[in-house]
């Protein structure tokens, strides 16, 4: 397992690759995704991402620590998004596990924003008790609840 830190790359247990591409544009990923990016402004890869996704594409664990802001999302959505153009493989292809409503709500919206028209939206699935002061049947019980939002689209779960 690669271990990427961007403030502690010198303790990594390996070294970070050399051949970091300096723009999107030189990695090894499909001309769909470039052009996606692109068209979301995104054309150079921060340090995160830079060491983290070659090494993602090539289906290596990776353990990614930075500070809020780096690109990370970006970093492990970038190979999910190339397997599943790759695979495609029809209803729930990925699951993507985070621990807040609002990094879940993030990771949909940064997908969504990605896939263009070759990939189904994300559907975002959250559990936990409402905040206070939202109405809400089952918050007003004291009960917890599973709160589920679906974005418009089939119902597929491709993130």
């Amino acid at each position: 397992m690669l271990n990427v830190s961007e403030v502690n790359a010198e303790r990594s247990s390996e070294t970070l690759p050399e051949r970091a591409s300096a723009r999107f544009s030189e990695m090894l990923i499909s001309p769909y995704v470039k052009e996606r990016l692109a068209a979301a402004r995104f054309t150079t890869p921060t340090p995160v991402q830079a060491a983290a996704i070659p090494q993602a594409l090539e289906g290596k664990d990776v353990l990614a620590t930075a500070q809020t802001g780096t690109g990370k999302t970006l970093a492990f959505l970038i190979p999910v998004i190339e397997k599943l153009l790759k695979d495609k493989t029809p209803g729930i292809a990925a699951l993507v596990l985070v621990p807040t409503r609002e990094l879940a709500m993030q990771v949909v919206d940064q997908f969504n924003k990605l896939r263009g028209n070759q990939l189904l939206p994300a559907a975002l699935v959250v559990r936990g008790r409402t905040a206070p002061g939202h109405s809400q049947r089952s918050a007003a019980s004291g009960r917890n609840s599973w709160t589920a939002r679906r974005l418009p689209g089939p119902q597929t779960f491709p993130l």
